[in-house]
């Protein structure tokens, strides 16, 4: 029996005269085929510091990062919704309906 495992790697970029900070989140599934086998899954977060505050760097990282999870995890849920109903049609979420 094989356990599959999922990373995730957070990548920033920080507009320090701004005060934004993006942050990019990317699911590797490997094999599994919850993003398509061996496909990534991209998404991204972003926070802005408000004027006058004081500038710390994990503030940003943490906030655009947070933001990236919950997206990933919308994201994630919007695919097992699709798999939920095309089950239920008997027919694979990730392939074409039969017939197209």
């Amino acid at each position: 029996m094989s356990t599959p495992v999922w990373t995730v790697t957070v990548t920033f970029v920080e507009d320090e005269e701004a005060g934004v900070t993006w942050a990019r989140a990317v699911l590797h599934s490997g094999d599994d085929r919850t993003a398509d086998p061996g496909c990534d899954l991209t998404v991204e977060g972003r926070s802005v510091r408000w004027p006058g505050h004081a500038e710390v760097d994990t503030i940003g990282r943490e906030w655009s990062a947070s933001r990236a999870f919950t997206e990933l995890g919308h994201r994630l849920g919007e695919r097992a919704i699709a798999e939920v109903a095309a089950n239920a049609l008997s027919r694979p979420a990730l392939g074409p309906a039969p017939g197209s």
